[in-house]
C-alpha cells in the first residue's frame, strides 16, 4: 500500500466544506486530519447505496444537524439497542424504495456497519483508512 494513501494529512479549516465534509469543523479551527475524509466517504457511500445523504438536509438548522449527527453517527453497535440508528435508516430507505434491489439484507448490514465505522462523531473513534480497506464489504466476503 502506498504510504501517501495512509499517512495523516492536515488541512486548513478555512477550506470551503461541502455537505459531505463534517460541517461542525468550526469546533476545532486549528487543524483537522484525514479522518474528515473518512466521514466524507461514509456520507458518499451511504448516498450511493440509497440515493440520499445520511442526514436530513431539507430546511435544517446547525443545531438540528448536530443532533442528527450525534444520534445517527454514534448509534449503537450491532446487537445493542438504541433509537433510530444509521442501520435502521439505511435499511428503511433501501428496502422501502421502488428501486431495483441489487443488494441483499446481509449486504446492507455489511455496508451499514462500514458506514457506521466511518461516521463516528468523534474523529479519533473513526476507523482508520487501513481498517476500512480491510473491511469484509470491500473484500467481498
Amino acid at each position: 500500500m502506498p504510504k501517501y494513501l495512509i499517512r495523516p494529512t492536515f488541512y486548513s479549516a478555512d477550506l470551503l466544506l461541502s455537505f459531505y465534509l463534517i460541517k461542525i469543523i468550526n469546533f476545532n479551527k486549528d487543524k483537522f486530519n484525514y479522518r474528515v475524509d473518512l466521514w466524507s466517504i461514509g456520507c458518499i457511500l451511504f448516498k450511493l447505496i440509497v440515493g440520499q445523504p445520511p442526514f436530513d438536509s431539507f430546511m435544517i438548522t446547525p443545531i438540528i444537524l448536530i443532533r442528527q449527527m450525534l444520534e445517527m453517527a454514534n448509534s449503537a453497535s450491532p446487537g445493542e439497542k438504541s433509537g433510530n440508528t444509521l442501520q435502521e435508516w439505511l435499511e428503511e430507505i433501501y428496502f422501502d424504495g421502488e428501486r431495483n434491489k441489487d443488494l441483499t439484507r446481509e449486504d446492507i448490514l455489511k455496508v451499514g456497519e462500514l458506514v457506521r465505522r466511518m461516521l463516528r462523531f468523534e474523529p479519533s473513534m473513526r476507523a482508520s483508512a487501513r481498517d476500512i480497506l480491510q473491511d469484509p464489504w470491500f473484500k467481498g466476503e
